[in-house]
């Protein structure tokens, strides 16, 4: 039970960490985000 709980939660954490970054959870609106930053 432990390990199913742990293997939960670190995938967890990964999607989470994984937010707004440059990764396979990249969004488009980020792109956006960061040219308006750049243009600062």
């Amino acid at each position: 039970m432990n390990s199913k709980r742990y293997l939960l939660i670190l995938l967890l954490t990964t999607l989470l960490a994984g937010c707004g970054q440059i990764g396979p959870l990249y969004l488009p609106d980020d792109v956006q985000a960061a040219k308006k930053n750049k243009q600062l």
